[in-house]
């Protein structure tokens, strides 16, 4: 799981291997500690580690090996630093300002002299720090370049500005497809509960890491959809109920459905019915039912319709409406379109409402009726219903 970053921290969002990230946060984070304590000699020592193993990574996941027939894991980090100002990944100043770390090695070095040669103090140890400032820069804006964003880039970017939300189709598009699985799997989804747990009832950001998610989804190939809805199948067989209601609420949609199995269709049909069932003055879910409709079999229509009529007769205000885009949205997904059946239930629920007195719900229902019966008309006998209200 990805670690909160602390002010004045560094990220290396750049680099897309999780353990090895947590591994330069941390090294990271122990040059801080260094400075604030005096310890130059560690000072030296962590930046030299940390540039150097900036650079040798980027060498490798470039395919530097294969251009110049040179493995980065076993040059020296004067090679590295070469290496990489030829390949315009690091400036002119930061090759040239590097050589206050070439020789970090020779800190530790075994050798009584050679360890007794090297003068270290305040002034060359706030320069190797930034120094790291100066190379993560610049790596991670050449990475960009050449690789594209990283999925943790994105993340940060959209938790650090909410109005990068506008552009995020210009991001993908700029994000290789494993990156962007890796972001819809673990990123927004570690990020998404993060947030949730750690402000305590505030959804702040929370509506933007949901959106990303959903545009992001309809960038990938089918088979990778396929991938991203399996993985809430795995959270609701898996996860405890908070979490699986948390995942789906916040990542999938019933249009998902396609992308599984029919042994997982049918599984998570039967979970999202039954929460329905349960949850009938409670929002959240029908964000989540966009699609459904394509894929119930008749007795699953006239159940889910019963329960969403509920909103429809106990729901107040916004959410009595939000019922009623419900049961219109549903029925208008069914391929056959309402039959007799599902129009007959509806005058049920007209009769229900009547007795009980709610009146405005058995207007509402009225006018679903209507509609219901209108979109059951053959084509012609429609126009020609529409004609004569016009005319009228």
């Amino acid at each position: 799981m990805t670690s909160k970053i602390l002010p004045n921290e560094r990220a290396f969002d750049f680099v897309s291997d999780e353990k090895f990230r947590a591994t330069l946060t941390s090294d990271y984070r122990e040059l801080l500690t260094s400075i604030e304590g005096g310890a130059w000699k560690a000072v030296h020592v962590l930046a030299g580690s940390i540039i150097e193993a900036i650079l040798v990574d980027y060498l490798a996941a470039t395919d530097y090996q294969k251009r110049k027939r040179k493995d980065p894991l076993k040059i020296e980090l004067a090679d590295a630093i070469e290496a990489c100002r030829a390949e315009g990944v690091l400036s002119q100043k930061a090759a040239d300002l590097s050589s206050v770390i070439r020789s970090y090695r020779n800190l530790i070095h075994p050798g009584r002299v050679i360890r007794l040669g090297e003068k270290i103090d305040s002034n060359t140890s706030m320069i190797a720090k930034a120094l790291v400032d100066v190379v993560v820069d610049e790596v991670s804006a050449a990475k960009a370049d050449k690789y594209g964003f990283t999925a943790e880039q994105i993340a940060n970017k959209l938790e650090m500005d909410s109005s990068s939300l506008s552009v995020l189709s210009h991001f993908l598009k700029e994000t290789n497809e494993y990156e962007r699985v890796r972001l819809l799997l673990d990123i927004l989804p570690e990020r998404y509960f993060r947030i949730a747990d750690d402000s305590a009832g505030m959804v702040v950001g929370l509506p933007d890491l949901q959106k990303c998610f959903r545009q992001t989804f309809e960038t990938l190939s089918e088979e990778k959809k396929a991938v991203i809805a399996k993985r809430f199948v795995k959270v609701l067989k898996e996860e405890d109920t908070q979490h699986v209601f948390t995942y789906e609420t916040a990542f999938f949609k019933a249009n998902d459905l396609a992308y599984l199995s029919p042994s997982e269709v049918a599984l998570v049909k039967e979970h999202l019915l039954s929460r329905l069932e349960k949850e009938r003055t409670q929002s959240p879910l029908l964000g989540v039912l966009e699609g459904l409709g394509r894929h119930l079999k008749p007795q699953e229509i006239s159940r889910s319709t019963d329960a969403l009529m509920h909103f429809v007769a106990y729901g107040e205000g916004a959410l009595r409406k939000k019922g009623v885009d419900a049961v219109r949205r549903l029925w208008s997904e069914i391929p056959s379109g309402p039959d007799e059946k599902l129009t007959k239930r509806l005058d049920e629920w007209i009769t229900f409402l009547g007795e009980k007195g709610l009146i405005e719900q058995q207007e509402l229902t009225k006018g679903l009726r209507a509609e219901f019966d209108f979109f059951a008309l053959p084509p012609d006998e429609a126009e020609d219903d529409n004609n004569s209200s016009r005319g009228s």
